[in-house]
């Protein structure tokens, strides 16, 4: 899963939870950084929360589904970012306040939806420990 958010203490926060899950992550603090971790891993998932940079994510929402229709995004809608997205297919939005319980039940329903063959979360984490993705096809950035 690639999560990008622009909140260094809320980035921190949830990338504590995924670990303490067991789920292999990226993190990227921008829509450039997003940008180029999709050039080299095709997470199953996306994590967008950008509340600073509004157009730059609809630019980067508006590229990953140029390059891949299917990965499922899942969307932290701040105010001045929703109106932007009309016409993006986004899997799910979610509020600004929503917890980290809700965020993970979300998270953890894509990637058993879109990768129901992957290993379970402890046994990638075990295997490849750190910011590993599952890689499936190679989409254009």
């Amino acid at each position: 899963m690639l999560m990008v958010d622009d909140r260094p203490s809320r980035q921190a926060r949830w990338c504590r939870m995924l670990t303490r899950h067991h789920l292999p992550y990226l993190a990227a603090s921008s829509p450039e950084e997003a940008i180029e971790a999709l050039k080299h891993e095709r997470p199953g998932v996306l994590v967008v929360s950008l509340e600073k940079t509004n157009g730059d994510a609809t630019a980067l929402l508006e590229r990953v589904r140029a390059a891949d229709a299917r990965l499922p995004i899942i969307l932290i809608e701040h105010p001045n970012l929703s109106s932007s997205l009309n016409g993006i297919p986004i899997q799910s939005r979610l509020a600004p306040d929503t917890t980290d319980h809700a965020l993970l039940v979300e998270i953890m329903r894509w990637l058993q939806e879109t990768t129901p063959t992957a290993p379970r979360p402890a046994a990638a984490h075990a295997r490849w420990p750190g910011s590993v993705l599952i890689v499936y096809d190679e989409p254009k950035f």
